[in-house]
């Protein structure tokens, strides 16, 4: 309950007593939380003190809007995705292992700006043609990344009909394409705008992000990607075997 004599912002008091309502289970995973009228109603306060309560909660990763339908308690289940020396496994199935359904959804194909880091790490030189694919990824019909992917033209067009419904190395390995080495590094970062509206979050909240390029079993540059995962959804367990 809001106290106007709590020393606490009433922001505080009603992030406190939502995620009360949370981990107790009052309110259920994926369940809609009261609209924010009905918030104001109920609690007394203003639009602008229930909006930084719900940004807050939304920034712990204990909910996720969803934009024209409301506000939803996220499911706390997280996704471990593994990494294995040697493997090439898709996230497609560690999605499964967690006990979800995998799906993906296109957000855009096409030719794009020749950006000089994309081509340096394709290898290709000065102004090389270059397509772009961006994707969603969703676990249970939830927004969990946003991958996007630069190919050659070559390849571009090999993958083009697959890339709307496929998983990208589920995709490689269809048409038979030898895989070497696949280099990958991480690090935090914040969603802007479009990332939040594209993963059904409020702007910002925290990403984990993963940058890979892909190799041919000859060592050639094949395709480099990013993934922009929602920290609060995934975990990263990584295994060297020998």
């Amino acid at each position: 309950m809001i106290n106007v004599g709590n020393l606490s912002p009433l922001y505080t008091q009603l992030a406190d007593a939502l995620r009360e309502k949370i981990t107790s289970g009052a309110y259920a995973p994926h369940a809609a939380i009261p609209s924010q009228s009905e918030l104001v109603e109920e609690f007394g306060i203003s639009p602008i003190t229930v909006r930084r309560a719900i940004r807050e909660l939304t920034f712990e990763g204990l909910l996720y809007s969803r934009q024209g339908l409301g506000v939803f308690v996220t499911d706390r289940r997280k996704i471990v995705r593994t990494l294995v020396t040697g493997h090439f496994a898709s996230i497609r199935e560690d999605i499964i292992h967690a006990g979800m359904e995998p799906a993906i959804r296109e957000v855009s194909f096409g030719r794009c700006e020749p950006d000089p880091d994309i081509l340096r790490r394709l290898g290709l030189r000065g102004r090389a043609a270059l397509y772009q694919h961006e994707k969603i990824i969703l676990a249970d019909g939830i927004p969990l990344a946003l991958d996007t992917v630069h190919l050659p033209p070559r390849l571009a067009q090999i993958l083009r009909e697959g890339l709307a419904g496929d998983f990208l190395f589920v995709l490689l390995s269809k048409f038979g394409i030898r895989l070497g080495v696949v280099k990958r590094d991480f690090e935090g970062a914040l969603a802007g705008a479009r990332e939040a509206e594209l993963l059904g979050g409020a702007s910002p909240f925290p990403l984990i992000v993963e940058r890979y390029d892909v190799f041919d079993a000859d060592g050639a540059p094949l395709l480099s990607g990013r993934t922009a995962t929602r920290s609060d959804r995934i975990r990263f367990e990584i295994t060297t075997e020998n």
